[in-house]
């Protein structure tokens, strides 16, 4: 798992919450799904192209995820995350975040899946201080 993390380029702070949700069970073709579908996500963020069909990738990952012991509402958590960072932090600066991939949007997930406030502020602060170290000065 760890591997399928580091492949995308995930800081500390994000792949402790994949260290906490991953199946103990996750064999490496279901690491493999992970790393890709994290891909096309980094990637979509990037592009100002038309946005990517992911609905495929992600319903085999979760059925693979589900079927080694793993929660889907906490692999859904988990690529709400890695979207919204991609989408904050790569972004085309000429492209405005659509309504899914913003802030307000990811806390009505974080309220509606009863996830901990505090998490999400502080994945917020962590996301938000990744950007500030990338601004030149």
């Amino acid at each position: 798992m760890r591997s399928a993390v580091r492949g995308v380029g995930i800081p500390r702070y994000l792949s402790k919450a994949f260290v906490r949700a991953t199946p103990e069970r996750m064999s490496k073709g279901t690491g493999a799904l992970l790393q890709g579908h994290l891909r096309l996500l980094v990637h979509a963020a990037r592009s100002d192209g038309p946005p990517l069909d992911t609905a495929d990738s992600f319903a085999e990952l979760r059925s693979r995820w589900a079927a080694e012991g793993g929660n889907a509402a906490d692999l859904l958590k988990l690529v709400k995350m890695v979207d919204y960072r991609a989408h904050a932090l790569h972004a085309p600066a000429d492209v405005e975040p659509d309504g899914d991939n913003g802030p307000d949007a990811l806390a009505r997930f974080w309220a509606a899946g009863g996830h901990d406030i505090e998490e999400l502020s502080g994945f917020l602060a962590d996301v938000d201080d990744e950007g500030a170290d990338w601004l030149p000065g």
